[in-house]
């Protein structure tokens, strides 16, 4: 519409305001690939997650593909987020079931789902597992109501330990999604957390912002208490997967060949 555009010129206004260095990622994106620019990093999303300040939106515009080059490198940055282009090299990643998307809760918000208890700290790829955390971001955010109603995450940390725990890349998961894309983060439901959560937890929360602080949930017990919690937030028991008790089985590769059969 035409006041969409007056307010995506304003994002493109501010963008001139911020220095070089800042965004200097973002105007090779626009240089070599404009349609990647318009079709994934659309102003007027990341104006929506503003509210509309303008200002705002331009700074987390250009973060993202800060983050994006930074992750993806010279050669897959500015490809299209597909299975064969930007992510060719991360189909084990995607296809390992670390990262699933669940069905929306009541609220009609998107749910990602992240089990750390697949996660292999002695040989998993950092950038990798970030990576395919981005496409799923991406695939959700095929959803308008994901730009307008957010997101929730539920993470299982089940087998988590001090000595399994991973700083550098629990903080590039953190702030991968939390501080480039243009989604609110609703709530966080850390799950079975383990006993060492009673340091790391609080440490993890003072870096993530009121905001999302104030939506950090830790549910402890057996998988029976922790699904009863979970539906007291909206999330039902078929949405929910089959390791904390819901009957959502977290089989990808069905889902995973085809997309990569349709080219997505």
């Amino acid at each position: 519409s035409e006041v969409d555009s007056c307010d995506e010129e304003d994002v493109r206004r501010c963008i001139q305001e911020i220095p070089e260095d800042d965004k200097s990622e973002y105007m090779e994106a626009l240089r070599t690939s404009p349609h990647i620019v318009e079709s994934e990093s659309s102003a007027l999303d990341f104006l929506r997650w503003a509210n509309y300040d303008a200002k705002l939106a331009a700074k987390r515009l250009v973060r993202y593909w800060k983050e994006r080059k930074y992750l993806f490198g010279e050669e897959k940055a500015f490809l299209p987020m597909r299975l064969t282009e930007a992510l060719r090299d991360d189909h084990e990643m995607i296809r390992s079931g670390i990262v699933v998307l669940l069905p929306d809760d009541l609220n009609e918000r998107c749910v990602v789902y992240l089990d750390r208890n697949r996660i292999d700290y002695s040989h998993t790829d950092r950038f990798s597992l970030v990576r395919s955390i981005w496409y799923f971001v991406h695939v959700a955010m095929e959803e308008k109501n994901t730009i307008t109603n957010g997101i929730v995450t539920i993470g299982n940390f089940k087998t988590e330990t001090s000595n399994t725990y991973n700083r550098k890349l629990s903080k590039l998961m953190w702030t991968s999604v939390n501080e480039c894309f243009p989604i609110k983060i609703c709530s966080l439901h850390a799950c079975h957390p383990p006993f060492v959560a009673a340091i790391l937890f609080p440490v993890l929360k003072a870096v993530m912002g009121r905001h999302v602080r104030l939506r950090f949930i830790m549910h402890t017990g057996t998988n029976a208490c922790i699904m009863d919690r979970l539906e007291t937030y909206g999330l039902e028991k078929h949405g929910v997967p089959e390791s904390l008790g819901g009957t959502h089985s977290c089989e990808v590769h069905d889902w995973f060949d085809d997309r990569l059969r349709r080219g997505l």
